[in-house]
């Protein structure tokens, strides 16, 4: 009999032969997400590197360089307020010239504002240059560099990246007077210039986004592709926001106190960053001689309390035009008791009780005539306060501020700023930019710098 054959038994596996481990799902989901963030990511560096080396956009610092006789230097960037407000509308910066490294003997100021601050309607007349003059003057033997770095229509939102790029370049004083366009400036409840009182988190994140050659290209498309109204096409001045009344107490005006606050301690942030001196000062308005530029009714005032109230304004208008200034105040206080939120009696009442010699009455009354108007085309009493909050908080970090409405008032006939010192609503002529330079240039920062 044959021997039955037995089973071939398989050979055991090897240890080293063991399948893989599979990849954890958290790992797996962490991979794709990185292949999901990153790959925009990548692409989009490669566009914005490409439109950059293509010669797509432009800069958008505040400063350019330029070599000039050898020497590095810089200069402004005519362009800068692109980016905000567009090519057909953009005003542009006060011509500079000042060397890119800053040279010892050197004092160099920068002076930021709006139109105030940069001097209109004459710059070479304006506060820069007459803040330079005094101290050329005072201190013969130094060198001081006053950089007007201020712009017609700008606001702190402008101002702040302006700040920033200063920051670098060894400024010893920084001087801050701006405040006059938060409502009508870029991003402002009554601008326009784009969007209006937007989250400041989105604000910054727009401006950051337009400084890109790929928010350029973007811009540059919607542009095109947007048939814009007339007075959002070409600059017009003022007339462009006829239509964009905002009242005091619009809740939009929230928003605007909030980001002007934030915006100017951060201006005031990057100048100590910068290791300069900053010295902050209130606005000056014209109270007495430039009356509201509008006027509107409280909303919800029903027809019968309209004829009440005009009834009482056109008898009020009568008597101050006759010289009865005592008469016109009653009618005006009946007219205000139905609706005291309209600008125009406010500033009447207040001429009537300055025509009866009672100062303080008519200062009060003339103040709420601006807070009321409805074309905020000066800082009301609500921004002075936070200028004066912000820069008297910070003193121990070696702010300084300089109360100018308060210094123009004090040298006012009647304690009221007016024509003495200003064009017309906020533009200070030669008197009123002498005043306000010598404010700054009393702080007595000027002997720290050296």
């Amino acid at each position: 009999m044959k021997p039955s054959r037995s089973k071939r038994s398989s050979p055991p596996t090897p240890a080293a032969r063991t399948a893989p481990a599979s990849t954890p799902p958290a790992r797996r989901w962490l991979f794709r997400l990185a292949a999901i963030v990153l790959g925009p990511l990548l692409f989009l560096l490669v566009l914005e590197v490409g439109l950059r080396l293509a010669g797509v956009g432009h800069p958008t610092s505040f400063f350019l360089p330029m070599r000039i006789n050898g020497q590095d230097c810089l200069v402004e960037n005519d362009r800068f307020g692109w980016r905000f407000f567009g090519p057909e509308m953009a005003r542009a910066p006060f011509p500079f010239v000042i060397p890119k490294v800053k040279p010892p003997d050197t004092i160099r100021v920068f002076v930021f504002g709006e139109s105030a601050a940069y001097g209109d309607p004459q710059p070479e007349f304006g506060l820069c240059r007459v803040l330079e003059a005094l101290l050329d003057g005072r201190f013969p033997d130094k060198h001081f560099e006053v950089v007007n770095t201020a712009m017609t229509a700008i606001d702190s939102h402008v101002i702040l990246p302006i700040a920033r790029d200063c920051a670098a370049q060894k400024g010893d004083v920084w001087v801050i007077y701006m405040g006059n366009n938060e409502v009508v400036g870029p991003f402002g409840s009554g601008t326009v210039f784009g969007a209006q009182a937007a989250n400041l988190a989105l604000v910054r994140a727009g401006v950051a986004f337009k400084a890109t050659r790929i928010g350029q290209l973007l811009g540059n498309l919607v542009r095109r592709a947007q048939k814009r109204p007339l007075n959002q096409s070409e600059w017009g001045g003022m007339v462009m926001f006829l239509h964009n009344h905002v009242r005091q107490d619009d809740p939009r005006m929230a928003t605007v106190y909030s980001s002007f606050e934030h915006n100017l301690n951060d201006i005031i942030d990057a100048g100590l960053r910068g290791g300069a001196k900053v010295v902050v000062s209130t606005v000056a308005r014209n109270l007495k001689d430039c009356g509201p530029f509008a006027s509107d009714h409280r909303p919800g005032l029903s027809a019968e309390e309209l004829s009440r109230w005009d009834n009482f304004y056109q008898t009020g208008i009568q008597a101050q035009q006759a010289g009865r200034a005592a008469d016109a105040i009653d009618s005006f206080q009946q007219a205000a008791n139905i609706d005291d939120t309209y600008a125009e009696v406010h500033f009447r009442r207040g001429q009537c009780a300055l025509a009866l010699g009672q100062d303080a009455e008519a200062s009060r009354q003339f103040v709420l005539a601006c807070d009321q108007d409805t074309l905020r085309f000066r800082a009301d009493s609500r921004i002075n306060e936070i200028i004066r909050h912000a820069a008297s908080n910070r003193g121990h970090e070696g702010v300084q501020w300089v109360d100018s409405e308060a210094a123009m008032s004090a040298q006012s006939p009647h304690g009221l700023a007016g024509e003495e010192f200003l064009y017309e609503h906020v533009h200070l002529n030669f008197e009123g930019n002498y005043l306000v330079a010598r404010g700054f240039f009393a702080r007595s920062m000027w002997q720290a710098v050296w």
